[in-house]
């Protein structure tokens, strides 16, 4: 009885789940009802928020959280969590198979496979991305060695070489700037068009 009035208060009045949809099994309906489309519907709601915000991580966690939550109130979860529970074994073989596409297939081959594809221009992005981190990387070596080098320059204790090193780094230092914009730019208009 516990359970019949915790399920008709959670899954019902709460979450708005039709009632032929609940089985009275509680963990068959915890999973299939309240877990499951949870998981799902955050998953997409990450998505369509990265759409919107870019860069905020904290801004775009507390969107998710809000949408999620006015999805809640407004009784649309209920029809949510009857869709994800009908469809849960499409979405485990989309799954599948994007993730046998992304991890055995090489770079080079999904770029020439999708050409102008969504999996193409996944694989454009990925490889921008490894670009971009590795660009970052080398500025922040740069940086602290840089650090390191200007402390000798204001303690007076640096060589020559070490001054000519500062300017050098510095120039390196610019080009690899410019390059992570470029980069971030590519990765921006990439992300337009899918």
């Amino acid at each position: 009885m516990v359970y019949g009035q915790i399920a008709n208060t959670i899954l019902e009045t709460i979450l708005r789940i039709p009632p032929e949809m609940i089985t009275g099994n509680f963990l068959k309906d915890i999973t299939n009802l309240v877990i499951l489309p949870a998981i799902v519907l955050i998953i997409f709601l990450d998505f369509v928020v990265k759409i919107f915000i870019r860069g905020h991580n904290k801004l775009k966690e507390v969107m998710i959280i809000a949408l999620f939550l006015v999805i809640v109130a407004n009784g649309w979860y209920g029809s949510f969590a009857a869709f994800t529970s009908s469809y849960i074994v499409l979405f485990l073989i989309f799954a599948g198979v994007l993730f046998f596409v992304s991890r055995f297939i090489s770079r080079d081959s999904m770029k020439k496979l999708g050409g102008k594809s969504f999996l193409g221009k996944y694989g454009v992005i990925r490889d921008l991305n490894i670009e971009r981190d590795a660009v970052l990387q080398s500025i922040n070596e740069i940086d602290r060695e840089l650090a390191v080098l200007n402390q000798k320059i204001a303690s007076r204790t640096a060589t020559e070489d070490e001054k000519q090193r500062v300017k050098t780094l510095t120039a390196e230092r610019g080009k690899l700037i410019q390059r992570k914009i470029e980069l971030e730019a590519e990765i921006h208009k990439m992300r337009r068009i899918i």
